[in-house]
């Protein structure tokens, strides 16, 4: 039977700290950007359902969905592109977009 030593260090790093002016702010933007979405998947799919019925609303919802996957998948090659900060300007730039486009008047337009 092998044994593995492990070291435990009492005392913690004191080299630099956890919680910095910059990662709470990046923790309030990206919460805000989470609820934002979220709040507008919901939103569609009403929007969707009281503009031309359930199967509209199924539409909008998976082309919303699509458009998630896709830039999930997307977004490793555009961080390396553009850099951290300015991928996440653009992103939230394009779900203000989406916010303030969220309620049209045509099912057309929303999907």
């Amino acid at each position: 039977m092998a044994v593995t030593a492990v070291t435990i260090h009492s005392d913690r790093d004191a080299g630099e700290p956890i919680f910095t002016a910059a990662t709470l702010g990046m923790a309030g933007v990206m919460f805000s950007a989470m609820s934002s979405f979220y709040l507008l998947l919901s939103a569609i799919a009403a929007h969707a359902a009281s503009l031309g019925g359930a199967d509209a609303a199924g539409h909008a919802t998976g082309a919303l969905m699509a458009a998630t996957i896709g830039g999930e998948i997307a977004a490793p090659r555009i961080i390396a592109a553009f850099g951290r900060k300015m991928s996440l300007v653009m992103a939230l730039g394009l779900l203000g977009t989406a916010c303030l486009l969220a309620f049209p008047s045509s099912l057309a337009l929303l999907l």
